[in-house]
């Protein structure tokens, strides 16, 4: 049994180790040449034509060798040699590649990728290819049905190549790296080659072998059935007399089917991509259908022949079936989402689970896969021939069958795709199964109406094919994920390509621009959000102008950069608008190209890639910045896709951050966005550790939700007030976000020495196992790291040293209050701050008093914040603050005793005192104040002037510019008093509406932070009822917080003073169900029109 095993047993590790290399190499290389579609293509292209010239000299080698088992297990152990040696290759490479490419050609440096990528892979995969045709050489025998055998060798190989790439994919490279994963695969080679050694003299001296008869005479257990001479002349397995030679027609068949099978591959794989994403479990779930249906296909193949079937004929068949096949993917793909929410209870439709990306792939690409699989063995049939000429032939039937899989990549990627499209691309692929069918059927008969039907059948087949007019529906697949109820109610259909503007299938993605909302536009990779634009200046996020900003706030001299990633293209605006003598744009994908320029064109905003000095280079930036030379850069700025995504995540590792740190001058900068969705704390601390572990210097900003961005240099990262001033001016990014010098340092989250302490024990982010990538792939959408979350993880870090502050140009006592007012959403943030303070080294009682009141006022501690904002009297800031919130508390008293208050700071707005003194009618304070203040201009000081001197009518000649309640509220009581009753009304009118503005204005700002920061929220509730009593949702919000905190009475209260605010209004019904859900309804009175509650009886 050992022995009838042994060559099964020998190609099935052959087979598994094939994958892992191709894989691991796969992954090394492009840490080098990069994952544009060209360079891909290039360890691609190299990679199979080595396993095609391989399987041509392995047919010529095996049947000139009188020992093919020892040559079989000689090319295993060559194979694992090289492995192990690769491992010290492949890094050289990256030498070789940089010394040889900078400032090279396209074509120049074309041909050095191919040059490179044939020194490391043709060796090996010439061995590889060989190792099929040797072995079928050494197992077949003079008589015997090698066709069979082969068939069989062919399958078990093609089983390990499923387990290999499963096992590449979700275990060995995530767990153990891509070199310990090549070591293993080495481990299988050699083992591939001991086991025929054990069994060669078996295999060399015509012993007992598979498929050979047993003891007894029977057929051996599992093997193809025996065919004991050649007086079998009808058998399939043998040369069919009277016809010419079957080897040309055979190779020719082969090579179309390789051709049809691979590009129908690379575009079932970009169809997919757009539903599950390109993560490396998927491309690995993908390929495990792949492979796993030609297995089982070329059995189904051996087991037709062995029933009777004319290979010829089957062969047409099966393109046949294969046409017709391609037309049902077509209608079942644009089923995919549908099904995706199914196997995922609606939740989502981005899977982060191997079990729906395998159902998926299998149901599109399984049985495609399982009738392509009976080509090579048919093929095989085709040729015919004895056993001595089995290795020839299968090793010629199978390089053409791997040229031609070569072609048909290439051929769907780089010309059939951007061109003209996935959908008319896969009807060209059902054109070639409809030509191969042709083909083959009229070959199978010498009767020419017979062969007429053979060529007509395919032909209708196909006419039918394209008059049902199968639609794939990409715009469906790109957009189903943003409406998921829609998606699955619905389903594909032409509607889906109204809210897109823009489509483009690109080399490697499929880009569109979707505008659901008039005046918004968002820009869609494979159905992933990358980018956007919207009516409104700047038009696009906040974390983008800071991405953009930094290496002007930080770089001595703008002299050249280089951006990651065009994305809408905001981040190079950003960058280039101070003015550099050289910027380079280096973006994967052209079509994103044409997208952002779309954008843009569409809001009539110029595009930054036709600035002067800005370049484009299509292609992918780790590769650029390996032919980059040393310390030529003053900038890189980075902002890649999702990490999860395979090649994104190149683009996070250590590696890649030492690639910027070469191309940098020492005072440069490198800028890098990290997202914070689909996420955790442990992946972000890596992400930090990793560029700490590169860099001397890094800090880290937080502007918005989603983002975390970083700044890195070797050099102290130091600005001046004077560089803000430049970027923060009239119609600068900065301007238009709002942030200025201080809004900057209060977006600081970590500086060095709190990044350091954070990510203390942090696993480093490296090439050979990026686990970035493939724990992100492994998380739910939904999960992400919140502001919330992000607080308390660095609640025990320090906020700032006093130099990092130093370095920005501030005072610890600026620093720290901008960071309060940074942070006064998150409580938890203020807590660090508070525990920060120590080390901000704020000493002087009038500081400390100012820093805690600020505190205690971002908590919502009003009181507390009054009485230390009063013990810091002598600081004009202190007056400011405890001002503006006497002023939004409108405690107007307390504004006008401390106005008159001894040895405080002259304020340096007096408008808080004039309402103060206009809410109270203290003429004599508005007097003193107005004198006081003798160069304040505002449209509110000529209505206050009018009316301290008791002038109604010249008061009311300026009540147009008057916007605060307060004010208005005064000068209707001026138009009363003259008898004006209609202008009166008209002011008070104008005044409820700004209390309703100004109610709506404190909800809307409390909403965000009811559970990032309560306390302010409560005080910024109470602020809308105290402006608006009848304001339904501040009521509603106040009443559960203060519910939440045991504040039962309390609620009841506001619920009730809300209610009868709204009486007679289906609000006030509203407002009640909320106090039942609270159990505080009995305190409350029952609106006129509401309910008794149904009761169920039991």
């Amino acid at each position: 049994m050992v022995r009838q095993a042994s060559p099964f047993l020998a190609l099935f590790l052959s087979g598994l180790a094939a994958l892992i290399y191709q894989t691991a190499w796969g992954r090394m290389l492009h840490r080098v040449f990069g994952v544009s579609d060209l360079a891909i293509a290039t360890v691609l292209a190299t990679f199979f034509l080595g396993l095609g010239l391989g399987s041509a000299l392995g047919g010529r080698w095996g049947s000139r060798n009188e020992r093919p088992a020892r040559l079989y297990a000689a090319l295993e152990i060559a194979i694992g040699a090289w492995a192990l040696l690769s491992i010290l290759l492949i890094p050289n490479v990256h030498g070789l590649y940089a010394s040889f490419g900078s400032d090279q050609s396209f074509t120049v440096l074309t041909a050095l990728r191919f040059t490179l990528a044939l020194l490391i892979l043709l060796p090996p995969t010439l061995l590889m290819g060989a190792t099929l045709p040797v072995l079928i050489a050494a197992v077949s025998r003079r008589g015997i049905d090698w066709g069979g055998r082969a068939t069989g060798l062919y399958a078990t190989n093609t089983l390990g190549a499923v387990a290999g790439a499963g096992l590449t994919g979700l275990l060995l490279v995530p767990r153990f790296g891509a070199r310990m994963s090549i070591v293993l695969a080495a481990v299988a080679s050699f083992g591939a080659a001991a086991v025929v050694f054990a069994a060669m003299r078996a295999l060399d001296q015509g012993g007992e072998a598979p498929g050979t008869t047993d003891a007894e005479g029977g057929e051996a257990p599992g093997s193809a059935p025996v065919v004991e001479g050649p007086e079998n002349s009808e058998s399939p397995a043998t040369v069919d007399e009277g016809r010419p030679s079957a080897l040309p027609l055979a190779t020719g068949l082969a090579f179309i089917a390789g051709l049809a099978s691979l590009a129908s591959e690379v575009l079932w794989t970009r169809v997919l991509r757009m539903v599950v994403q390109g993560t490396t479990q998927a491309f690995a779930a993908m390929l495990v259908n792949f492979l796993l249906g030609i297995a089982l296909g070329s059995l189904l193949a051996d087991r037709l022949v062995r029933r009777g079937g004319d290979p010829r004929r089957l062969f047409g068949i099966t393109q046949l079936l294969l046409l017709l096949l391609t037309g049902v993917a077509m209608m079942v793909a644009p089923q995919l989402p549908r099904l995706l929410a199914m196997a995922q209870d609606g939740a989502s439709l981005v899977p982060h689970e191997a079990g729906p990306i395998l159902l998926l792939a299998a149901l599109l690409l399984f049985p495609l896969a399982l009738v392509l699989g009976t080509s090579v063995p048919l093929a095989w049939r085709i040729a015919g021939g004895d056993a001595a000429q089995a290795a020839h032939h299968s090793g010629r039937v199978l390089a053409a069958n791997t040229l031609g899989g070569l072609l048909g990549s290439l051929a769907a990627g780089f010309f059939l795709v951007p061109n003209i499209g996935i959908e008319a691309s896969v009807l060209v692929v059902a054109l070639v199964h409809g030509l191969a069918s042709m083909i083959a059927l009229a070959s199978s008969t010498r009767e020419s109406r017979t062969r007429l039907v053979g060529i007509l059948v395919p032909a209708l087949a196909l006419g039918g094919l394209l008059s049902l007019q199968p639609r794939l529906h990409v715009a469906y697949l790109v957009e189903a994920r943003r409406d998921i109820a829609r998606a699955v109610i619905e389903g594909p259909g032409d509607e889906w390509r109204q809210a897109l503007v823009f489509l483009e299938e690109g080399r490697n993605t499929t880009v569109t621009v979707s505008q659901r909302n008039p005046g918004s536009l968002q820009l869609f990779n494979d159905g992933r959000p990358e980018s956007g634009f919207s009516a409104g200046e700047p038009g696009f996020g906040a974390e983008l102008v800071l991405l953009g900003s930094l290496p002007n706030v930080f770089v001595p001299e703008r002299r050249s950069a280089l951006v990651v990633g065009l994305g809408g293209g905001h981040s190079t605006s950003v960058l280039a608008e101070p003015g550099w003598e050289s910027v380079e744009v280096v973006e994967l994908e052209e079509a994103v190209v044409h997208a952002a320029r779309f954008m843009h064109e569409s809001f009539d905003e110029p595009f930054p890639l036709d600035r002067p000095e800005v370049s484009l280079t299509v292609d992918d930036a780790r590769a650029q910045l390996v032919l980059s030379p040393p310390e030529s850069l003053d900038a890189v700025v980075s902002q890649p896709s999702h990490p999860w995504l395979a090649g994104s995540s190149a683009l996070y590792t250590e590696e890649f951050f030492r690639e910027v740190q070469r191309a940098l001058r020492h005072e440069g900068v490198f800028s890098l966005w990290v997202n914070r969705f689909r996420i955790e704390e442990r992946h972000l601390r890596s992400v930090v550790g990793t560029l700490l572990a590169v860099f001397e210097h890094v800090q880290a900003f937080v502007v918005e939700y989603s983002s975390f961005v970083l700044v890195a240099s070797d050099a102290p990262l130091t600005t001046s007030a004077e560089r803000f001033r430049e970027l923060g001016g009239e119609g600068t990014y900065f301007d238009a976000i709002g942030m200025d010098r201080m809004g900057f340092v209060g977006a600081l989250e970590l500086d060095t020495a709190g990044a350091r302490a954070w990510t203390e024990g942090a696993a480093r982010i490296v090439d050979d196992r990026p686990t970035l990538e493939f724990e992100l792939a492994q998380l739910p959408e939904q999960r992400d790291l919140s502001t919330s979350d992000l607080d308390q993880a660095l609640l025990a870090i320090p906020w700032a040293s006093r130099e990092t502050l130093a370095g920005l140009g501030v005072a610890p006592l600026e620093g720290a209050l901008a960071r309060v007012d940074g942070v006064r959403d998150r409580r938890a943030a203020l807590d660090r701050l508070e525990r920060s303070l120590p080390a901000l080294q704020v000493e002087a009682p009038v500081e400390r008093a100012l820093v805690g009141a600020a505190i205690a006022e971002a908590r919502g501690d009003f009181a507390r914040a009054l009485d230390l904002y009063d013990e810091a009297m002598a600081s004009p800031e202190a007056v400011r603050r405890a001002d503006a919130l006497r002023d939004a508390e409108r405690l107007h008293a307390g504004l006008l005793r401390r106005w008159r208050r001894a040895g405080r700071a002259a304020p340096s707005d007096p408008a808080p005192y004039v309402l103060a003194a206009l809410a109270e009618g203290d003429r004599e304070a508005a007097v003193e104040l107005l004198a006081a203040h003798p160069d304040w201009a505002s449209p509110l000081r000529a209505f206050a002037e009018a009316w301290a001197t008791a002038d109604c009518a010249a008061a009311l000649a300026h009540v147009a510019s008057l916007r605060d309640d307060r004010s208005l509220a005064v000068a209707a009581r001026c138009a009363s008093e003259l008898g004006r009753f209609d202008a009166a009304r008209a002011l008070l009118e104008r005044a409820g509406r700004a209390r309703r503005l100004a109610s709506h204005r404190w909800t809307t700002r409390a909403l965000p932070m009811l559970e990032t920061n309560t306390g302010l929220a409560v005080r910024y509730l109470m602020r809308a009822l105290a402006a608006n009593a009848g304001h339904a949702k501040a009521a509603e919000e106040l009443a559960k917080a203060l519910h939440a905190h045991g504040e039962r009475d309390r609620a009841a209260t506001v619920l009730a003073e809300a209610i009868e605010q709204n009486a007679g209004l289906p609000t006030a019904t509203h407002l009640y169900g909320i106090a039942e859900r609270l159990g505080v309804h009995r305190a409350v009175r029952r609106p006129a029109d509401a309910h008794e509650p149904l009761r169920v009886q039991p």
